[in-house]
């Protein structure tokens, strides 16, 4: 939200995906950011503030849905959006800034793995946020972040074309301020 916040991270050097940042950094454990010089995709700069909703948005999300209204009132009405000028991502192990949001790839299995640990507290249900687009900028990042709530994601075609996101790739995404809940959840299930 503030350029403070990129300071000392490195910007990367050619145009990506946020989804491609993701699995860069889970997998390379590489600590990096992006504006919205740097992101390629034109749904990811909007859902993040960093650009303006355009008739290419309606005429892509059209695989989608039956009718031009139905993807413009989806893009203005149902979309989880923010309002940042840039996002940093990397491993909690090499980072030097607080984060909001704690990404977690999972296949079925360690996602439910994820499921006992958030709710081993108290037993609460966990509803799970899901559109057409299947956005997991919009509806993993932006949708945790807007409410603090974690959200379990499938990848939208983009993700999985030019983040190397695999069929059965799942994200789940958590705030950070519940990541020691979180943690004490896993180790308590995994004891039982």
């Amino acid at each position: 939200m503030d350029e403070n916040e990129l300071v000392g991270v490195t910007l990367v050097k050619k145009k990506v995906y946020s989804c491609q940042m993701l699995k860069i950094a889970s997998r390379g454990g590489y600590v990096h950011a992006a504006t919205e010089n740097e992101l390629s995709c034109h749904h990811e700069r909007f859902v993040f503030g960093m650009g303006l909703l355009q008739d290419i948005h309606f005429k892509n999300h059209m695989k989608y849905v039956k009718t031009k209204d139905i993807a413009k009132r989806w893009f203005i009405e149902n979309l989880p959006k923010t309002k940042c000028i840039g996002i940093a991502v990397g491993p909690l192990s090499k980072i030097h800034f607080r984060p909001d949001l704690v990404f977690l790839p999972v296949n079925t299995w360690q996602a439910t793995r994820c499921i006992h640990a958030y709710t081993y507290e108290n037993g609460e249900n966990l509803s799970f946020l899901m559109g057409s687009g299947a956005l997991p900028c919009a509806y993993g990042a932006v949708y945790t972040y807007n409410t603090g709530k974690p959200n379990l994601v499938s990848a939208c075609s983009g993700a999985r074309i030019y983040g190397k996101f695999e069929k059965n790739d799942l994200s789940f995404f958590i705030s950070f301020k519940d990541l020691d809940k979180f943690i004490n959840g896993l180790k308590e299930t995994h004891k039982k």
